[in-house]
């Protein structure tokens, strides 16, 4: 059965991505580096860096805009 939440996500189409090591739950479609930084809290001067599947990192300036993936 699935749960409230589940529903949720599948009905506008969120995925639950990791910032800072907290969870959130976000629309599926591209967002500006300062838009994540905003959902994340992360202080405006802060450096956003993304963490590639090979576990390399690079920084997001805050106009580049990514499509966040699950997790």
């Amino acid at each position: 059965m699935a749960t409230q939440r589940s529903l949720v996500a599948y009905m506008f189409n969120l995925i639950t991505v990791r910032i800072e090591g907290k969870e959130y739950q976000v629309e599926d479609r591209e967002y500006s580096g300062a838009e994540l930084k905003k959902i994340g809290g992360i202080m405006p001067s802060t450096d956003l860096v993304l963490e590639e599947a090979d576990g390399s990192e690079r920084s997001i300036r805050d106009e580049e805009r990514i499509r966040p993936k699950h997790g």
